[in-house]
C-alpha cells in the first residue's frame, strides 16, 4: 500500500494534500484521502471503513507520507 500524491496546495496559515492509495485487499481499488494541515489537522478517505469508522490504514499511510514531505519542503 503506497499512497501517491497528487496535489499539494500550500497556503499561508494550512498545507491541503490530496493522496490516492491503492487497496491491500485488491489491486483494482484505490481511495483519495485528504489531509488539511492548519492549526488543526482534518483528514478524510473515500474508503468504506472511515465511513463506518471515522479511522482507516490508507489515513494512516497517507499521514506518514505527508509528514514526511512537510519536513521536505520546511
Amino acid at each position: 500500500m503506497y499512497p501517491y500524491l497528487v496535489s499539494a496546495r500550500l497556503y499561508e496559515e494550512r498545507k491541503v494534500f490530496l493522496l490516492v492509495v491503492d487497496s491491500e485487499e485488491n489491486p483494482l481499488e484505490s481511495y483519495v484521502v485528504k489531509i488539511d494541515v492548519g492549526t488543526k489537522v482534518r483528514a478524510s478517505c473515500s474508503c468504506p471503513g472511515f465511513a463506518i469508522r471515522g479511522k482507516c490504514k490508507h489515513l494512516s499511510t497517507a499521514m506518514r507520507r505527508v509528514k514526511n514531505y512537510i519536513d521536505y519542503i520546511e
